[in-house]
């Protein structure tokens, strides 16, 4: 992945393998880069012949810094790809709907919007880049998400979040919650 750029929470954050892996090689890389700003993203690569060829990006252009970018990627139950994002370091954009950062996310597989989202009618009723980021997003107010993983059992979406100095969270995550 030419344009990563590792510095101190940042870098290559994770990297995610299709359910049908097997069959079409996806592979799903969240990193954080600099272009007029760090900014973090995930692209889809093929892994085909011993090789990875990039497909398609995801989602890009969330923002980012050198802490608080943590960004992971997880398939869910229903078969789309859910994405954490952190605030990066600005607790603010965490609540604010307008912007990627500080968000999950919930996507299919090419980077499409699921019109089931919690805000998705909103976001199309308003057009343009914040109405599509908002269409985007499943639950918001991330402070720093390390971790994410689904309940094999129940199918809960769980994140766990670095507190400030102590005092990690464990969330379980509903779609539209705050």
């Amino acid at each position: 992945v030419p344009d990563v750029e590792p510095t101190s929470e940042s870098g290559l954050m994770d990297v995610s393998l299709h359910p049908d892996f097997a069959k079409n090689g996806y592979v799903y890389l969240a990193y954080s880069y600099n272009k007029d700003g760090k900014q973090v993203k995930v692209v889809r690569y093929i892994y085909k012949d011993n090789k990875f060829s990039e497909d398609k990006v995801i989602v890009d252009h969330v923002p980012g810094a050198p802490n608080h970018s943590g960004m992971r990627c997880r398939f869910g139950p229903d078969g789309k790809l859910y994405v954490t994002a952190g605030d990066s370091t600005d607790w603010n954009l965490a609540q604010k709907l307008d912007s990627l950062a500080g968000k999950t996310l919930r996507l299919n597989d090419d980077g499409s919007i699921p019109t089931d989202n919690p805000f998705f009618t909103t976001g199309a009723s308003m057009g343009g880049e914040v109405g599509a980021n908002l269409q985007r997003i499943f639950a918001y107010g991330v402070r720093n998400s390390f971790g994410m993983a689904f309940d094999p059992y129940s199918g809960n979406l769980w994140t766990q979040e670095n507190g400030d100095d102590s005092f990690d969270e464990l969330n379980r995550v509903e779609k539209g919650m705050n």
